[in-house]
């Protein structure tokens, strides 16, 4: 161990390597630092590491200290002892003091013998207490480069520290600066994560409005237009907008901003057109049952649209001759492959009918919207018409909701 003149009692510091002396602390001190990959959150892992650090000196009180941003002094994070809550959030500079030194020389130290007259002595961080000795050791990052200060005072009861210490306690200094330069990693991407969120979260609230502001603008336009297959036109437009502006609604929720669950959207998407559809000469029931499918915004979107389409056809012709009826649609999940199963009890499909040979704009949406979530389709004539979409997404775990 190397001796220099930092003071007028027992000061000294070496590169640690344990050695059979220290046999027993490092034993304590594996026990210690298990707890410290088990903390998530920073403040109890400052407790975790300045608890330690107390108890493997067996110390009347300690302290965790950390760099300031400009690396001109450091900050008491936490403290243990009888003043611990006059030291927390003191500060002391770089400049001064064995914390100062140990900062600038990387290397750790124990001081014996301290005196107010000791030109290394910054003084007491409280007045009402007293350190008759202190051990103290640099936090040391993957670079080498010193991100804080930990140390031990006043041995309890009073004893000299040992040459056999400093190694254990190095020890120590370094798994605490390897778990706080974790949790730091873990807060820098949590605080990305919640600045993505925010800002996706905003797009899409921007975007439900401005498709809020054009289903508005096509509603007034459809007032002024006297040609009922122009208005109907517009109409279904309108329902188009709709539909893509209750994803976003979802979507804008806190933490949705990249998922919809699909029945929900499909209950609202329900509401909206059955409230713009209905008239007072039919009655039209909508059930939804629906098992918990998380999907992406594409895919929930395009399930939607089909929907949206269908019901549309469904209001038009499939009820034509009648004042009541029931549409039921059922969405469920069975691994990584997602149903949607609409049926009706109107007038069914005629017999010849084949999606991709139809005119009209809402099948030939529904027939893309189909190859697009590279989905299959089964048509069938079961007391009215049914319209089965199966398509395959990635393993998630699904629960059950309670139906509609």
């Amino acid at each position: 161990m190397e001796q220099n003149g930092l003071g007028f009692g027992g000061i000294a510091y070496n590169k640690f390597g344990l050695n059979g002396n220290s046999s027993d602390s490092l034993m304590t001190l594996l026990d210690l630092i298990d707890d410290f990959n088990r903390q998530v959150d920073s403040e109890q892992l400052a407790a975790k590491i300045d608890e330690a650090a107390q108890s493997l000196m067996n110390a009347e009180a300690s302290s965790l200290m950390l760099l300031s941003e400009n690396n001109e002094s450091l900050k008491v994070i936490h403290a243990t002892g009888p003043v611990k809550d006059d030291v927390c959030n003191r500060t002391v500079s770089v400049d001064t003091g064995f914390c100062g030194w140990v900062t600038e020389h990387k290397l750790p130290l124990i001081a014996n013998d301290i005196r107010i007259d000791n030109e290394f002595f910054a003084g007491e961080l409280s007045e009402n207490f007293k350190t008759r000795n202190l051990i103290c050791a640099p936090l040391l990052d993957e670079e080498n480069n010193v991100i804080g200060v930990i140390e031990a005072i006043n041995c309890n009861p009073p004893k000299a520290l040992e040459e056999g210490d400093i190694p254990v306690f190095q020890a120590l200094a370094n798994h605490a600066a390897t778990a706080i330069e974790r949790d730091r990693r873990q807060q820098e991407r949590t605080n990305r994560y919640k600045e993505q969120n925010t800002y996706l979260t905003e797009i899409h609230h921007r975007v439900k409005n401005d498709l809020a502001l054009i289903s508005g603008i096509v509603q007034i336009e459809s007032l002024d237009i006297e040609n009922e297959k122009a208005k109907k036109v517009l109409q279904n437009i309108e329902s188009r907008i709709q539909s893509m502006a209750v994803v976003y609604e979802l979507l804008s929720g806190e933490g949705s901003h990249n998922k919809a669950e699909v029945g929900t959207y499909f209950k609202k998407l329900v509401e909206g057109i059955s409230e713009g559809l209905s008239n007072r000469e039919k009655d039209i029931t909508i059930q939804v049952h629906s098992e918990s499918v998380v999907l992406d915004p594409y895919k929930a979107l395009s399930c939607g649209l089909i929907l949206n389409e269908l019901l549309l056809n469904a209001y038009k012709h499939a009820f034509a001759d009648r004042k009541t009826g029931t549409i039921t649609i059922d969405l469920s999940k069975n691994g990584n492959r997602i149903m949607m199963d609409y049926r009706d009890d109107g007038v069914g499909f005629p017999e010849d009918f084949k999606l991709e040979e139809q005119d009209s704009l809402g099948f030939k949406m529904i027939n893309a919207l189909i190859k697009q979530l590279d989905g299959q389709l089964t048509l069938s004539n079961e007391n009215g018409a049914r319209f089965v979409v199966t398509f395959e997404v990635e393993e998630t775990k699904t629960k059950k909701l309670k139906t509609a």
